[in-house]
């Protein structure tokens, strides 16, 4: 089964009932959909509500996603575990670069993204400081335009 996207949730619903059949499945949808619905209103919030009709959408929201998810399991984490012995950092493995980073770098910048583990949030306000550093980076950017980065991965 392909998987659903944030802008196919308004299509009929005979792929929904698929998915709610399969419990496994569903378990896993159920987890990051916070992290795609918060990627989807970072994107919006930065490049305007008609980014959805841009060629690379799809291919900046999973970008995004995965940043948001890493910091959402963190700030969990975080919130369990953390103390002065046990700090919690987070980033994501760029298969690409081969870098554990984030996607920093401002649109229009020529300074590397953000290499390395970060601080866990403490708070929703730094998620959403971070969600829209992400949506606004040079490499969702690159996505966005062509639907890979400026590389060509």
């Amino acid at each position: 089964m392909p998987p659903l996207y944030h802008t196919e949730w308004h299509r009929p619903p005979t792929r929904h009932f698929t998915l709610a059949a399969n419990y496994p499945l569903r378990s896993i949808v159920d987890s990051i959909l916070v992290a795609v619905r918060s990627a989807s209103l970072a994107l919006e919030a930065v490049h305007g509500p008609r980014v959805t009709a841009r060629p690379g959408y799809r291919a900046a929201l999973v970008e995004t996603s995965v940043a948001i998810n890493a910091c959402v399991s963190a700030y969990a984490l975080r919130l369990e575990l953390e103390s002065r012995r046990c700090r919690v950092l987070f980033g994501t493995y760029d298969l690409a670069s081969r870098y554990v980073r984030l996607a920093l770098t401002p649109h229009g910048r020529k300074t590397p993204s953000g290499i390395g583990l970060f601080p866990a949030p403490a708070d929703d306000h730094e998620a959403r400081r971070l969600a829209t550093a992400v949506a606004g980076s040079a490499s969702v950017a690159a996505l966005l335009r062509t639907g890979s980065d400026a590389k060509g991965h």
